[in-house]
Protein backbone atom coordinates (compact mmCIF):
# COMPACT_ATOMS: atom_id res chain seq x y z
CA UNK A 1 0.00 0.00 0.00
CA UNK A 2 0.74 3.64 -0.84
CA UNK A 3 -0.75 6.66 0.14
CA UNK A 4 0.78 9.79 -1.33
CA UNK A 5 -1.01 13.64 -1.65
CA UNK A 6 -1.61 14.15 -5.19
CA UNK A 7 -3.17 17.91 -4.99
CA UNK A 8 -5.24 19.10 -8.68
CA UNK A 9 -6.27 22.19 -9.25
CA UNK A 10 -8.96 21.80 -11.80
CA UNK A 11 -9.34 18.26 -12.87
CA UNK A 12 -7.61 14.90 -12.38
CA UNK A 13 -7.84 11.63 -14.09
CA UNK A 14 -6.40 8.03 -13.17
CA UNK A 15 -5.92 5.45 -15.88
CA UNK A 16 -4.78 1.54 -15.52
CA UNK A 17 -3.68 0.01 -18.76
CA UNK A 18 -3.07 -3.79 -19.43
CA UNK A 19 -0.26 -3.76 -22.16
CA UNK A 20 -0.14 -7.42 -21.32
CA UNK A 21 -1.26 -10.09 -23.71
CA UNK A 22 -2.86 -11.56 -20.23
CA UNK A 23 -5.96 -10.91 -18.48
CA UNK A 24 -5.12 -9.11 -14.97
CA UNK A 25 -7.34 -8.97 -12.29
CA UNK A 26 -7.42 -5.86 -10.12
CA UNK A 27 -9.50 -3.98 -7.20
CA UNK A 28 -8.53 -0.17 -6.18
CA UNK A 29 -9.93 2.14 -4.12
CA UNK A 30 -9.53 6.05 -4.99
CA UNK A 31 -10.33 8.80 -2.33
CA UNK A 32 -10.34 12.13 -2.96
CA UNK A 33 -11.49 15.53 -1.59
CA UNK A 34 -13.53 18.17 -3.55
CA UNK A 35 -13.76 22.15 -3.42
CA UNK A 36 -9.91 22.10 -1.85
CA UNK A 37 -8.63 26.23 -1.97
CA UNK A 38 -4.80 25.43 -2.93
CA UNK A 39 -2.52 28.75 -3.38
CA UNK A 40 -0.02 29.66 -4.90
CA UNK A 41 2.54 27.72 -3.33
CA UNK A 42 0.57 24.00 -3.73
CA UNK A 43 3.12 21.40 -6.07
CA UNK A 44 2.10 18.71 -8.50
CA UNK A 45 3.26 15.33 -7.84
CA UNK A 46 4.96 13.32 -10.93
CA UNK A 47 6.79 10.69 -11.77
CA UNK A 48 9.09 9.27 -14.38
CA UNK A 49 10.18 6.14 -15.85
CA UNK A 50 13.18 5.49 -17.78
CA UNK A 51 15.24 2.10 -18.99
CA UNK A 52 18.70 2.61 -20.13
CA UNK A 53 19.70 -0.99 -21.83
CA UNK A 54 22.78 -1.32 -22.17
CA UNK A 55 24.12 1.81 -20.18
CA UNK A 56 27.62 3.65 -22.21
CA UNK A 57 30.83 4.24 -20.43
CA UNK A 58 31.61 7.64 -19.04
CA UNK A 59 27.94 8.63 -18.80
CA UNK A 60 25.86 8.33 -15.52
CA UNK A 61 22.73 6.75 -15.80
CA UNK A 62 19.90 9.23 -15.56
CA UNK A 63 17.18 8.88 -12.84
CA UNK A 64 15.91 11.76 -13.54
CA UNK A 65 16.35 13.81 -16.90
CA UNK A 66 16.98 17.30 -15.85
CA UNK A 67 13.93 19.23 -15.57
CA UNK A 68 12.92 23.11 -15.01
CA UNK A 69 10.98 24.47 -12.13
CA UNK A 70 10.89 24.84 -8.52
CA UNK A 71 9.98 21.65 -6.33
CA UNK A 72 11.24 18.36 -3.87
CA UNK A 73 12.86 15.35 -5.41
CA UNK A 74 10.79 12.26 -3.23
CA UNK A 75 13.53 9.41 -3.88
CA UNK A 76 13.10 6.36 -6.46
CA UNK A 77 12.97 3.39 -7.87
CA UNK A 78 16.00 1.40 -9.14
CA UNK A 79 16.58 -1.68 -11.01
CA UNK A 80 19.45 -3.08 -12.40
CA UNK A 81 20.19 -6.60 -14.38
CA UNK A 82 24.19 -7.82 -14.79
CA UNK A 83 25.73 -7.83 -18.45
CA UNK A 84 26.37 -11.88 -18.55
CA UNK A 85 30.14 -10.75 -19.46
CA UNK A 86 30.92 -9.35 -16.02
CA UNK A 87 28.75 -10.86 -13.46
CA UNK A 88 31.53 -12.28 -11.35
CA UNK A 89 32.34 -9.38 -9.67
CA UNK A 90 30.38 -6.26 -7.58
CA UNK A 91 28.22 -4.11 -9.20
CA UNK A 92 27.58 -1.45 -7.08
CA UNK A 93 30.43 1.25 -6.55
CA UNK A 94 28.43 3.72 -8.55
CA UNK A 95 27.53 7.54 -6.74
CA UNK A 96 24.16 8.92 -6.46
CA UNK A 97 24.49 12.35 -7.43
CA UNK A 98 21.75 15.25 -7.67
CA UNK A 99 22.61 18.36 -9.72
CA UNK A 100 20.76 21.44 -8.55
CA UNK A 101 19.68 24.81 -9.52
CA UNK A 102 22.02 25.49 -12.21
CA UNK A 103 24.92 22.60 -11.17
CA UNK A 104 26.69 21.51 -14.45
CA UNK A 105 30.14 19.68 -13.86
CA UNK A 106 30.02 18.72 -10.70
CA UNK A 107 26.47 17.89 -8.35
CA UNK A 108 25.46 19.59 -5.48
CA UNK A 109 24.82 16.27 -4.03
CA UNK A 110 27.18 13.17 -4.48
CA UNK A 111 27.00 9.83 -2.48
CA UNK A 112 29.99 7.33 -1.97
CA UNK A 113 28.34 3.73 -3.29
CA UNK A 114 24.94 1.91 -4.66
CA UNK A 115 24.61 -0.13 -1.56
CA UNK A 116 25.45 3.24 0.57
CA UNK A 117 22.64 5.13 -1.09
CA UNK A 118 19.69 2.58 0.02
CA UNK A 119 21.72 2.24 4.02
CA UNK A 120 22.90 -1.15 3.01
CA UNK A 121 26.58 -0.17 3.60
CA UNK A 122 28.05 -3.51 2.09
CA UNK A 123 26.56 -5.67 -0.41
CA UNK A 124 22.79 -5.90 -0.96
CA UNK A 125 20.88 -8.74 0.55
CA UNK A 126 16.83 -8.65 0.67
CA UNK A 127 15.58 -6.16 2.82
CA UNK A 128 12.59 -3.57 3.09
CA UNK A 129 12.37 -0.61 5.22
CA UNK A 130 10.10 2.23 5.62
CA UNK A 131 12.21 4.73 3.43
CA UNK A 132 14.73 2.18 1.84
CA UNK A 133 15.11 -1.67 1.03
CA UNK A 134 16.33 -4.26 -1.56
CA UNK A 135 13.05 -5.85 -2.36
CA UNK A 136 14.18 -7.75 -5.23
CA UNK A 137 16.50 -10.78 -5.90
CA UNK A 138 16.89 -12.85 -9.04
CA UNK A 139 17.40 -16.13 -8.69
CA UNK A 140 19.91 -16.70 -11.38
CA UNK A 141 23.57 -16.13 -10.27
CA UNK A 142 25.31 -17.54 -7.46
CA UNK A 143 23.88 -18.01 -3.96
CA UNK A 144 25.85 -14.68 -2.54
CA UNK A 145 23.74 -11.59 -2.96
CA UNK A 146 26.75 -9.74 -4.45
CA UNK A 147 26.27 -12.05 -7.62
CA UNK A 148 22.83 -12.39 -8.20
CA UNK A 149 22.18 -11.00 -11.98
CA UNK A 150 19.47 -8.60 -10.92
CA UNK A 151 18.39 -6.51 -8.30
CA UNK A 152 15.30 -4.24 -7.27
CA UNK A 153 15.96 -1.65 -4.92
CA UNK A 154 14.74 1.92 -3.37
CA UNK A 155 15.25 4.77 -1.39
CA UNK A 156 13.12 7.64 -0.42
CA UNK A 157 14.33 11.00 0.91
CA UNK A 158 11.22 11.66 3.30
CA UNK A 159 13.35 12.31 6.41
CA UNK A 160 15.95 14.07 4.34
CA UNK A 161 14.39 16.37 1.72
CA UNK A 162 16.28 17.48 -1.33
CA UNK A 163 14.88 20.80 -2.72
CA UNK A 164 15.34 22.40 -6.00
CA UNK A 165 14.27 26.13 -6.87
CA UNK A 166 15.24 26.53 -10.74
CA UNK A 167 16.11 22.81 -11.70
CA UNK A 168 17.75 19.06 -10.87
CA UNK A 169 19.02 16.61 -12.35
CA UNK A 170 19.92 13.01 -10.43
CA UNK A 171 22.05 10.39 -11.94
CA UNK A 172 24.22 7.37 -10.59
CA UNK A 173 27.18 5.86 -11.80
CA UNK A 174 27.43 2.58 -13.53
CA UNK A 175 30.15 1.13 -11.65
CA UNK A 176 31.76 -2.29 -10.28
CA UNK A 177 34.83 -3.19 -7.92
CA UNK A 178 36.82 -6.46 -8.47
CA UNK A 179 40.52 -7.95 -8.58
CA UNK A 180 42.34 -8.23 -12.03
CA UNK A 181 41.99 -11.91 -11.56
CA UNK A 182 38.22 -11.46 -12.10
CA UNK A 183 38.44 -8.90 -15.12
CA UNK A 184 40.95 -11.40 -16.35
CA UNK A 185 37.81 -13.86 -16.07
CA UNK A 186 35.53 -11.60 -17.74
CA UNK A 187 38.11 -10.97 -20.61
CA UNK A 188 38.25 -14.78 -21.07
CA UNK A 189 34.56 -15.20 -21.64
CA UNK A 190 33.87 -12.16 -23.41
CA UNK A 191 37.42 -11.08 -25.63
CA UNK A 192 35.01 -7.69 -26.53
CA UNK A 193 34.89 -6.59 -22.99
CA UNK A 194 37.25 -3.41 -22.06
CA UNK A 195 38.12 -2.05 -19.04
CA UNK A 196 38.73 1.29 -19.02
CA UNK A 197 41.50 3.21 -17.05
CA UNK A 198 41.10 6.54 -15.17
CA UNK A 199 42.12 9.34 -16.52
CA UNK A 200 40.93 11.00 -20.25
CA UNK A 201 39.31 7.56 -20.66
CA UNK A 202 41.37 6.80 -23.93
CA UNK A 203 43.55 3.99 -21.83
CA UNK A 204 42.40 0.36 -21.52
CA UNK A 205 43.80 -2.41 -19.08
CA UNK A 206 45.30 -5.37 -21.31
CA UNK A 207 45.61 -8.58 -20.20
CA UNK A 208 49.49 -7.92 -19.96
CA UNK A 209 48.37 -5.18 -16.97
CA UNK A 210 46.16 -7.71 -15.62
CA UNK A 211 48.86 -10.81 -15.33
CA UNK A 212 51.36 -8.07 -13.41
CA UNK A 213 49.16 -6.98 -11.31
CA UNK A 214 46.91 -10.09 -10.29
CA UNK A 215 46.29 -9.46 -6.49
CA UNK A 216 45.43 -5.77 -7.39
CA UNK A 217 41.79 -4.79 -6.53
CA UNK A 218 39.91 -1.57 -8.27
CA UNK A 219 36.87 0.20 -9.35
CA UNK A 220 35.91 0.22 -13.19
CA UNK A 221 33.10 1.62 -15.53
CA UNK A 222 30.95 -1.04 -16.68
CA UNK A 223 27.46 -1.63 -18.88
CA UNK A 224 24.78 -3.10 -17.44
CA UNK A 225 20.89 -2.52 -17.49
CA UNK A 226 19.28 -0.14 -15.50
CA UNK A 227 16.10 1.20 -15.25
CA UNK A 228 14.42 3.74 -12.76
CA UNK A 229 11.08 5.66 -11.90
CA UNK A 230 11.79 8.92 -10.30
CA UNK A 231 9.37 10.57 -8.10
CA UNK A 232 8.86 14.18 -6.61
CA UNK A 233 6.82 17.51 -6.48
CA UNK A 234 7.01 20.36 -9.01
CA UNK A 235 5.06 23.74 -9.11
CA UNK A 236 3.66 23.05 -12.64
CA UNK A 237 1.39 19.93 -13.92
CA UNK A 238 3.83 19.53 -16.93
CA UNK A 239 7.57 18.46 -16.63
CA UNK A 240 8.38 18.65 -20.60
CA UNK A 241 10.08 14.98 -20.23
CA UNK A 242 9.56 12.55 -22.89
CA UNK A 243 6.59 10.50 -23.51
CA UNK A 244 7.41 6.61 -21.81
CA UNK A 245 9.06 4.60 -23.73
CA UNK A 246 6.56 2.03 -25.68
CA UNK A 247 5.62 -1.54 -24.01
CA UNK A 248 8.16 -3.56 -26.32
CA UNK A 249 11.01 -1.38 -25.64
CA UNK A 250 10.19 -1.51 -21.64
CA UNK A 251 10.25 -5.41 -21.29
CA UNK A 252 13.05 -5.94 -23.80
CA UNK A 253 15.25 -9.14 -22.87
CA UNK A 254 13.15 -9.30 -19.55
CA UNK A 255 11.93 -12.35 -20.21
CA UNK A 256 15.95 -13.95 -19.73
CA UNK A 257 14.98 -12.74 -15.68
CA UNK A 258 12.43 -14.84 -13.92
Amino acid sequence: NCFIPMPFRKSAKILLKNESKLDNYVFYEINSTLGDKHDENMLYFHSYWRRENPTQPRRDMEILPKISGKGRFLGCHLGIRQNPSTNNFWWGEGEFKVYLDGDEALPTLCGTGTEDYIGAGYGQGLFDHLYQGNHYLSEQGKGDPFFRDAHGFYRFHIPDPIYFYADIRVTIQVMGGGSFEKFMECMDKDPNIQFMKTGDGTAYYTKKDLEQNPKTETTVERIDDYCATAYWYMDKPENGLKTIACFDERIKDLDQVR
